[in-house]
């Protein structure tokens, strides 16, 4: 009987200390954050992490997953978890995946990328009033796509410009051409291209464009040596883009072939191989061996988990990602409409990959360089302004 009043007795003062410690933490405005230890903010990743474009989704899982890991020691708990998910850079399989996401796993926060897939998952984000952070999709329709979908990337339109001014000015090229992949990406990004270039004075002379189930881009090929151009400006997934590559210079050895950072993948230089020599591309202004403690850090990290070198600025916007979402959750104390909010009350975050300063259409402005394949390695070939 004694050891009964004992146990009930205990109990009291357990019931009496968990009430008063409730009550000083709702006083203290901390239960949320006091939850969190129990219940981690669940990040979604949605990236193709399969297929030619694999490698850029596989270094978004690792940036987001760096990041995480510093934030839980920082906290000293599981502050957040992670959740990913392959959109092999599709429409349908980036809805599948959004929806196994948010229905099964019931993430708080999107991390993602795929200028095909954010068109079909932005609308369904603002419904559930989910913050997506945009890590790789450039294309200029990303601008405004949803009211909770943010980039921490530039999109194509300024890169565009770039490079259609580089090749006018710099390379002193005047007579230009295109072959493009004949989807929306490809159609807007060389539509931009043609106008930016025109309006510097130069004219474009051969635009043709190939399927994505296309293997033999010959005819195409031969039209455009034909025109007798002094580059081509290539777009196309990272496949498809290294064969046409291997095709073009083997009929036009010598001209400048011109395209986008999406091309800067390992894979891209093993299936083009030679052809890839003496491409260039544009890409973010970001040194990942650069000895700027905040990089230092991070690519110290890197190497430490993976056994990798920190090579890719894709690592660096996940990372930047997910540091924008902790930071506004410290202010927003929640996920929703309240993280929304915070991020576009305050904006301008610090980034690895630059400053990440919001417009009102939820973009952001970064500086861009010229890189190129230099000796079967990617290079830094010429430095420009910072778009505005």
């Amino acid at each position: 009987m004694a050891a009964t009043v004992w146990e009930e007795t205990l109990r009291m003062i357990h019931r009496r200390n968990l009430l008063i410690a409730t009550a000083f933490a709702a006083l203290l405005g901390i239960g949320n954050s006091a939850y969190a230890q129990q219940d981690p903010i669940r990040v979604g990743v949605l990236v193709g992490t399969s297929g030619a474009s694999g490698q850029i989704g596989n270094w978004t899982n690792r940036g987001v997953e760096i990041a995480i890991e510093e934030l839980n020691e920082a906290a000293g708990f599981q502050r957040f978890s992670m959740f990913s998910e392959d959109s092999e850079y599709k429409a349908q399989k980036g809805l599948e995946g959004f929806n196994k996401l948010t229905n099964v796993d019931g993430i708080d926060v999107l991390i993602t990328s795929g200028s095909a897939v954010l068109p079909t998952i932005a609308p369904l984000a603002d419904q559930r009033e989910l913050v997506m952070m945009n890590v790789g999709a450039q294309s200029p329709a990303m601008a405004g796509i949803g009211k909770f979908t943010f980039s921490v990337i530039q999109l194509a339109d300024f890169d565009i410009a770039v490079m259609a001014n580089y090749a006018f000015d710099t390379l002193d090229f005047q007579r230009g051409a295109a072959l493009y992949i004949s989807n929306d990406i490809g159609q807007t990004n060389v539509v931009e291209f043609e106008r930016q270039f025109t309006q510097l004075g130069g004219e474009m002379v051969a635009i043709e464009s190939f399927r994505a189930s296309d293997t033999n881009y010959g005819p195409q090929v031969a039209k455009i040596a034909a025109a007798q151009p002094d580059f081509v400006y290539l777009v196309g997934d990272v496949d498809v883009a290294a064969a046409a590559t291997r095709q073009i210079k083997a009929l036009m050895p010598n001209v400048q072939i011109l395209t986008y950072g999406g091309m800067e993948s390992q894979l891209f230089l093993d299936a083009a191989g030679a052809a890839a020599e003496g491409l260039l591309y544009t890409q973010t202004d970001f040194d990942p061996s650069s000895d700027d403690p905040a990089i230092a850090a991070v690519a110290q990290r890197y190497q430490t988990r993976y056994g990798e070198d920190f090579t890719s600025p894709f690592i660096g916007y996940a990372y930047d990602a997910m540091m924008v979402v902790a930071a506004a959750l410290d202010a927003a104390g929640e996920t929703g409409e309240p993280l929304r909010a915070a991020i576009m009350d305050r904006r301008d975050f610090p980034g690895i990959t630059g400053d990440v300063v919001f417009r009102d259409d939820g973009t952001v402005s970064k500086s861009v360089i010229i890189k190129g394949v230099r000796d079967g390695a990617f290079v830094l070939v010429d430095r420009v302004g910072a778009s505005e």
